[in-house]
């Protein structure tokens, strides 16, 4: 689970100027990046209604945060940014949205600091909901977002006291939403509860929300989703490429119209289910698309044990999981393959753990994202016998990390000698000292005293140490836009 906060310093935007005496509103986000897209629409929502965006440290009126439910942790932390909310600005509306206001509607109820509750279902009138409360705020005439063209360094509006956010500054990929919702109800999983069912975003507003994002000057952008495989698979998309033919009617498609339809230097595609990952190969082994559609996939696998992933209701084993993996790397030769891996699942013995520790050395992933499992009220696995004990479930979870490190670094130096296109990200403390990531999502960092904030350069890999992959940059004429 990530944790992210957005401010109102978009690159390259033409900002409008709100009154000095509107209210100012922050934006907390936590979870994944589908979340953080519903967090983008919010914040351009509530600034096209007059809003000042501040960051979450800066006082505000309106406090909004988008919550996670994906594991015990991710509630607590949104109780916890729900309080310091409050404590930050008593008089201040709370607004709690997000998985968690589903999930945890009751516990929310219950909590005096929150102020207005907006589920999921409700999340499109977050600000209409939000209005309810504030009586005495008439909200600016909606209009239609202006943009400008961005300049090669982004530049951002703003200026107040505190408004200084450097996790934002940093920010060069937005994410797009084109799917939402999910139906497979694996045993762990609280999403189809909290999102609902499939749904995709019509084809011709994913296109749209793309050249909106370019024009705010990022340079990446990242297509996102609970299970975007199911993509065209609900009724009204499939009614609509039915009757459109420049509406897509699957996955492929809509990735595809993104590439042909936009300018976007770099598109990358978020998680893709092993059984949806080998229709995006044709995409990916395509010359015409190799300088910008990112050669990487994330193939969630859980657990390395058939057994275990048999308890999950996953739907494949470890044999066709290893299968797809190999498919993909011989299609797309240095294809970045990361992973999510569930450890400590109910009935998990020493003998299954040591399975999937196998599996796991064996696949080579680019990198591995380590989950505790967390019980959620409501789902299969929270009844079932077996529940691992913490202590066995940490000492687990250390194992796991360890064995990522050790997989990362390996995926890492096989590059040493190459040169790849970099999109530099943030500059560090020494201030000489910049990182970014490759398509193949690699880290890397390199030291220039070139602005290279929001630039995608070549890089030649040179070295590998603790923080990473350390590389030469080209910072000459060479820039690619």
């Amino acid at each position: 689970m990530t944790e992210l906060l957005f401010s109102d310093r978009t690159p390259g935007r033409a900002q409008a100027s709100p009154q000095d005496d509107a209210p100012r509103v922050a934006f907390v986000t936590l979870g994944c990046k589908v979340n953080q897209s519903d967090t983008q629409k919010a914040i351009a929502d509530f600034r096209a209604a007059g809003f000042r965006i501040v960051p979450p440290s800066a006082p505000a009126e309106v406090y909004v945060v988008n919550t996670c439910s994906v594991t015990h942790i991710a509630d607590r932390k949104s109780r916890q940014w729900l309080r310091r909310a409050a404590r930050a600005n008593p008089d201040a509306l709370v607004v709690a949205t997000g998985c968690y206001a589903e999930s945890g509607r009751e516990t929310l109820e219950e909590m005096p600091e929150v102020g207005v509750i907006v589920g999921y279902k409700a999340k499109d009138d977050l600000l209409s909901l939000a209005l309810a409360h504030m009586p005495a705020y008439t909200p600016a005439p909606r209009t239609a977002d202006t943009f400008v063209e961005a300049p090669r360094t982004p530049s951002w509006a703003g200026g107040e006291a505190g408004d200084t956010d450097p996790d934002f500054q940093s920010r060069t990929r937005a994410m797009v939403k084109i799917e939402d919702g999910c139906n497979d109800f694996c045993t762990f999983c609280i999403i189809p509860f909290t999102r609902g069912m499939p749904r995709s975003t019509p084809t011709n507003r994913v296109i749209e929300l793309v050249n909106k994002r370019l024009g705010e000057g990022f340079k990446e952008i990242v297509l996102t989703g609970v299970h975007m495989g199911k993509y065209g698979q609900d009724h009204a998309q499939r009614k609509r490429a039915a009757s459109d033919p420049t509406e897509a009617p699957n996955l492929p498609r809509v990735v595809k119209a993104a590439l042909d339809r936009t300018d976007v230097p770099r598109l990358r595609i978020t998680s893709v289910e092993p059984t949806d990952a080998l229709m995006m190969l044709p995409l990916l082994a395509d010359p015409h698309y190799t300088d910008r559609l990112a050669p990487h996939l994330h193939l969630p696998l859980q657990s390395g044990c058939d057994a275990t992933l048999a308890r999950m209701k996953r739907d494949y084993d470890t044999n066709q999981y290893a299968d797809v993996v190999r498919q993909c790397r011989e299609a797309v030769p240095g294809i970045s393959i990361t992973t999510d891996l569930i450890v400590g699942f109910p009935g998990e013995t020493e003998e299954e753990w040591a399975q999937t520790k196998a599996f796991v050395q064996r696949m080579e992933f680019a990198r591995v994202h380590v989950f505790p499992y967390s019980k959620r009220p409501g789902t299969p696995a929270a009844e079932m016998e077996g529940q691992v004990p913490p202590g066995v479930s940490q000492a687990r979870t250390k194992e796991a990390i360890e064995l990522s490190a050790l997989s990362e670094a390996a995926y890492a130096t096989q590059h040493l000698g190459r040169t790849l296109p970099v999109l530099w990200e943030r500059q560090h403390g020494d201030r000489d000292t910049w990182s970014g990531l490759t398509g193949n999502y690699l880290r890397v960092h390199t030291r220039s005293t070139h602005d290279l904030h929001n630039r995608i350069t070549p890089a030649t890999l040179t070295s590998y140490d603790a923080q990473g992959l350390w590389a030469i940059a080209d910072c000459g004429l060479r820039i690619v836009e």
